[in-house]
């Protein structure tokens, strides 16, 4: 398996394994002709991935202004330098921590959408041969949301395809929202 990361902040402990993970993207900076990068981050104890050019940009966590009646994974609004910006989760957040962690900022079609993550611990390489998407495994991310997963030492980090954690209905929801 061919895996290299650049470090970009120090990790913020989470567990036992943090070890690992430090050694890990500590070690070669050297990037592999045939990997793409990926941005790994840290979510309600584990670890995810998502290809780094799907990510504008990443930001610290803004007050998010809650939406009533919006789906349980939209946790509200905030406004991105003058542009109304929605926050979503992949998982189960409490509404309250909407604004803390950092914020994955990402392009739609309704535009800019912001992903609440606890911490962005790397940018990685991952070759095409260690991101396996055959898989069946139990994961707290729907299977529409993932790309595949790779093993980093012990621990499965998933993949995830930012564009497809919403649906066109969901994205139309949100746009609606927006302009309340």
């Amino acid at each position: 398996m061919s895996t290299v990361a650049r470090k970009i902040a120090e990790p913020k402990v989470v567990g036992d394994d943090d070890d690992e993970i430090k050694e890990w993207y500590e070690g070669d900076s050297e990037t592999a002709e045939d990997a793409a990068q990926y941005l790994l981050f840290f979510l309600d104890d584990s670890y995810f991935a998502t290809p780094l050019l799907s990510v504008r940009e990443v930001i610290e966590a803004q007050s998010v202004k809650s939406v009533p009646s919006s789906q349980s994974h939209f946790l509200g609004i905030f406004n991105l330098r003058g542009e109304i910006t929605g926050a979503v989760t992949m998982t189960e957040r409490d509404r309250s921590k909407a604004n803390q962690g950092r914020f994955l900022v990402f392009e739609t079609d309704i535009g800019p959408i912001a992903l609440v993550v606890d911490d962005v611990v790397a940018v990685i390489s991952l070759s095409d041969d260690s991101i396996d998407t055959k898989v069946n495994v139990k994961s707290k991310v729907q299977a529409r949301h993932r790309i595949g997963f790779t093993k980093l030492g012990d621990q499965l980090i998933t993949i995830v395809d930012l564009k497809k954690l919403l649906t066109e209905s969901e994205l139309i929801n949100i746009n609606s929202l927006k302009k309340k």
